[in-house]
């Protein structure tokens, strides 16, 4: 194992996550419970800290037998299937949640209409309201699609380069199994000043203690999945894109219009219900990997071939 890079990509990664994190909060710079550009740019510049991480490390600590995977381009088939796989298995739990009776799904979008109606400053004309959460359902859904696969993507690529790019393959010597365990563990801990950071600014402190086994359930699972995506195609970029789409369809998905109400810890994107789910997703993506790596690169050869 390359311990001189992995001590040094930790050392790195964690020391200017924290630090940040406290320093910007002394500031009263990290306010996570509002809404704000500032605040947005703030987070898209600590998600790149383990891309700073494992470029230092590797600066430091060069290794020949090591590389980050790939970045781009993208393979097609994988990408759309991670595009349109994630968002499913979010329509399952929305599913899941109202067959149990754990939230009513509320077609009519009232959340939506409401916002349009601030925003124009007065009610929707009653023809556009009827038609309005037809369009609004269809237009988030692929708004959201789109922006996981790109934007969300993009910002997800700092994190992937780190725990997936660097450390990931530096841990493998111990088995995969494990590797994906403490890969998870350590991201799950490096993670956690923003997660205290955003239940302080929201004033809701008391509550973090029953979402963190939750968080860590659902690292651990993120992680077997990213790290099998990483592992079999041997790109990073693609893990990235997995990962935004993730985020995109747990903060601007339809899902929370579909599904208001809350009744935790069973519903949201990190409830037992989507833990459930996203363990089978794991499950499926771990045997889908098991295929020969040959066929699968012979399949990708035919996708890029002109017919």
């Amino acid at each position: 194992m390359d311990m001189k890079g992995i001590s040094l990509y930790l050392a790195v990664t964690f020391g200017l996550m924290y630090a940040a994190v406290a320093v910007l909060m002394g500031l009263g710079m990290l306010a996570l419970g509002e809404e704000n550009l500032f605040k947005d740019l703030l987070l898209v510049a600590l998600m790149w800290i383990p891309a700073i991480g494992g470029l230092v490390a590797a600066k430091l600590a060069p290794h020949p037998d090591y590389d980050r995977g790939r970045i781009w381009p993208l393979p097609m088939k994988p990408t759309l299937v991670v595009a349109v796989g994630v968002p499913l298995v979010f329509l399952s739990m929305t599913v899941l949640v109202a067959l149990v009776g754990w939230s009513d799904v509320q077609w009519s979008l009232p959340g939506v209409q409401s916002q349009l109606n601030t925003m124009m400053q007065q009610p929707l004309p009653e023809q556009v309201a009827a038609i309005a959460p037809a369009i609004a359902l269809v237009g988030i859904t692929l708004l959201s699609m789109l922006l996981g696969a790109t934007i969300f993507a993009g910002l997800a690529l700092g994190s992937e380069l780190g725990w997936r790019g660097y450390l990931l393959p530096r841990l493998m010597p111990l088995g995969p199994w494990a590797a994906f365990a403490l890969s998870a563990l350590l991201w799950f801990l490096w993670g956690l000043p923003l997660v205290f950071a955003a239940y302080y600014g929201a004033e809701r402190l008391g509550d973090v203690w029953g979402f963190l086994p939750r968080l860590a359930a659902m690292a651990f699972l993120l992680s077997v999945i990213l790290g099998t995506i990483r592992l079999r195609h041997e790109h990073t970029g693609l893990a990235a894109v997995f990962l935004g789409c993730f985020f995109a369809q747990a903060e601007q998905g339809v899902w929370q219009y579909l599904a208001p109400i809350m009744a935790e810890p069973w519903t949201g994107a990190y409830g037992v219900v989507s833990i459930a789910l996203w363990a089978v997703a794991a499950a499926v993506v771990v045997v889908w990997g098991k295929r020969p790596r040959a066929s699968a690169a012979e399949n990708e050869t035919q996708m890029t071939q002109p017919e």
